[in-house]
């Protein structure tokens, strides 16, 4: 038996038998027919594209390695079967919908814990949308990545953004400055040769210089306590 509160459109989260609103993809999900919804002769077609959809869930690798990711349902779902994870073999991650919009919500271990997909860059536009208000640790938008003790970063921890270097597991700080922890905030990063910048909400927070590295993965990571609300997007 089905129940028809629990069909909800992956694209958009909305249950497109109970919302009517011009989504095309709840169109595409069921279609009107004699004047109304006729369930007992739509569900298989209902679940093929149900189906379908959230085929769409996980993240879109570039040919260039960059990668976009647009959080809606079935995004937990995406995280076990489209990304690596490497860390806390208890990792839990689940979604919610906030102000009509789906997010990550990562539950935070002690032990760091990597998540990642895509290929290596030279140079990087990342962004995070991220809700600090039930979370005490560190977050991390992580670059030129080759591995767990060499990459490059902007660390989110405590009330400071934080860029850095992990150099043969030697965390090398270049430079930090306050931000502000409340609500839902946009954090980014950009690296291009040895310029590096960190930013929130579009406001420059710290610009630091040193050596490029290698060229590696992007990803993101977090240790600490408590739940993290993220939405993000690497290019």
């Amino acid at each position: 038996m089905i129940n028809i509160s629990e069909i909800t459109c992956p694209k958009c989260g909305y249950c497109p038998l109970h919302h009517r609103h011009d989504r095309t993809c709840c169109r595409l999900l069921v279609r009107p027919a004699g004047g109304g919804y006729r369930l007992g002769q739509q569900i298989e077609e209902l679940e093929q594209r149900l189906a379908e959809f959230r085929e769409d869930v996980g993240p879109e690798v570039h040919d260039d390695g960059s990668w976009t990711w647009r959080i809606g349902a079935g995004a937990d779902q995406a995280v076990a079967e489209s990304f690596s994870i490497d860390g806390a073999e208890d990792f839990q991650v689940s979604t919610a919908r906030k102000d009509g919009r789906t997010h990550l919500v990562l539950t935070a271990t002690d032990e760091l814990t990597f998540i990642h997909t895509g290929r290596n860059l030279a140079a990087i536009d990342g962004r995070a949308e991220v809700n600090l208000s039930e979370f005490d640790g560190d977050f991390l938008l992580i670059h030129h990545f080759t591995d767990s003790e060499n990459y490059q970063f902007i660390r989110i921890s405590g009330s400071e953004l934080q860029q850095g270097q992990m150099i043969n597991r030697s965390d090398n700080l270049l430079g930090s400055d306050s931000i502000n922890r409340d609500g839902w905030s946009t954090f980014r990063v950009t690296a291009s040769g040895r310029n590096f910048y960190g930013y929130q909400n579009g406001n420059t927070i710290v610009h630091t210089h040193a050596d490029e590295m290698e060229a590696g993965k992007s990803r993101f990571a977090i240790s600490g306590s408590g739940v993290l609300k993220v939405r993000l997007e690497f290019n």
